[in-house]
């Protein structure tokens, strides 16, 4: 099966343990509530008619009937929940995941490529926006580098143009621009493209 595959069956442990936390409160809540109209009414006839045997024997089967057939049917209803309270958290968790991922990565000034959500997981249109986001990232970034090239060798024609005709204060001008050129070209450096 492919569910035995997975190499982690919990990806985000508060997330996840706090959705099956939940799963399993409303499977006991249902479980009690249902008990409670199956078995208190049975059981306040059967002490209202403890002088009489036959109908006595006819509710005490049917009480014996019940207890027989629906703890197992709650048993195995609390196991399916769970293991589907298991894979709905994945749905989640999974692309939750992967987000955490980017925005680690973003802080380490790296653009990933963009994210990839399993078919049936949940928070496709957040990961599509988040993918609209990294795709203008790295066109404003790529845009900045080509002016901050375009900057620099325009700088550089125009030092070579005048050449010697440049005044104290405008070579002293070229040069700050050149140097925040070169700083502009280090901080763009910072962040890296993923392919």
């Amino acid at each position: 099966m492919r569910i035995f595959r997975r190499r982690r069956f919990i990806v985000n442990r508060g997330l996840q343990l706090s959705l099956l936390r939940n799963s399993f409160l409303y499977v006991l809540l249902f479980v009690v509530v249902i008990g409670v109209v199956f078995f208190v009414p049975l059981m306040e006839e059967l002490t209202d008619r403890q002088s009489r045997s036959e109908g006595t024997f006819r509710l005490d089967s049917q009480i014996r009937y019940l207890y027989t057939y629906f703890w197992p049917a709650v048993i195995l209803a609390m196991i399916l929940i769970f293991l589907h309270s298991v894979r709905a958290s994945h749905k989640v968790a999974g692309p939750l995941y992967r987000f955490k991922v980017v925005l680690e990565e973003l802080k380490e000034g790296k653009i990933s490529s963009p994210i990839r959500i399993r078919k049936g997981d949940y928070l496709l249109r957040e990961a599509e926006l988040i993918n609209q986001v990294l795709e203008s990232l790295r066109q404003n970034l790529e845009g900045l580098k080509e002016a901050q090239v375009q900057l620099k060798q325009s700088l550089c024609e125009y030092r070579r143009e005048l050449g010697q005709n440049l005044s104290t204060e405008e070579e002293e001008r070229v040069s700050e621009l050149a140097e925040k050129a070169d700083r502009l070209a280090e901080r763009l450096g910072y962040f890296k493209l993923a392919a």
